[in-house]
């Protein structure tokens, strides 16, 4: 299922930052995805209160995540306002929310400590923080802001992405059509406009376009911009 940007409701942002310690020149500590495993804090067996002990007063919310469309669920977020921030859902708050209301919102917010991490989205606008770096990074070296090329060379070969005039367009298609990105589900930005690469470019059915096709110079302006990480589903 699609995931799009999460929505913080019910709680002020605390502008904090995992590496907010760190003066000029030093390295912000690297938070570390493995699928099935651990998204950097996150483990397969974390409840929001394990993680509200281990982080700092505010780097855990309850929100409600915008799923799709019209459909959202209840979940938390960690790190908000930084540019590390990451969406979290629940197997134990698998309510699905038709629009939201403020009754919504009130029921989220006052549901128990929620266990069993499902995934953990993590996203990022390339287009307006061009040059910030991400300190969350695959164990294969998968990075949001990386480009076509790079992810390419993570993968150890060439992979189909979707450049359907749709809300899917970007999408890194996953199984039955190819298993190279196990446990992660990702999206690409496509800055030159879908006509573009329609017209100069011949995707194969459904709008699948293999990375090998795409030309350096429009390679080099694709971006992973979001990272879904699957742990127990």
């Amino acid at each position: 299922m699609k995931m799009n940007a999460g929505v913080l409701l019910g709680a002020s942002l605390f502008l904090s930052h995992p590496a907010e310690a760190c003066n000029t020149g030093c390295k912000a500590p690297e938070l570390i995805i493995e699928p099935g495993r651990r998204a950097g804090p996150i483990t397969k067996d974390t409840s929001e209160a394990q993680l509200k002990a281990s982080l700092r007063p505010g780097e855990v919310v309850r929100l409600m995540v915008h799923i799709e469309e019209d459909v959202y669920q209840c979940g938390s977020a960690i790190f908000p306002g930084s540019l590390e921030m990451a969406f979290i859902t629940w197997g134990s708050m698998d309510k699905v929310y038709r629009g939201m209301t403020q009754e919504d919102v009130k029921e989220c917010l006052g549901m128990p400590n929620p266990t069993g991490p499902q995934n953990v989205i993590i996203q990022r606008d390339f287009r307006k923080e061009p040059n910030q770096p991400t300190a969350w990074r695959s164990t294969k070296g998968i990075r949001l802001g990386m480009d076509l090329k790079g992810l390419e060379a993570a993968a150890g070969k060439p992979f189909e992405f979707s450049v359907c005039p749709c809300d899917a367009a970007g999408f890194v298609f996953g199984m039955p059509r190819q298993d190279i990105f196990k446990g992660l589900d990702l999206w690409l930005d496509i800055p030159d406009s879908l006509e573009h690469v329609e017209k100069n470019i011949k995707a194969v059915e459904d709008y699948a376009l293999s990375s090998s096709n795409v030309p350096p110079d429009l390679a080099r302006k694709i971006r992973l911009r979001k990272i879904v990480v699957h742990l127990n589903d």
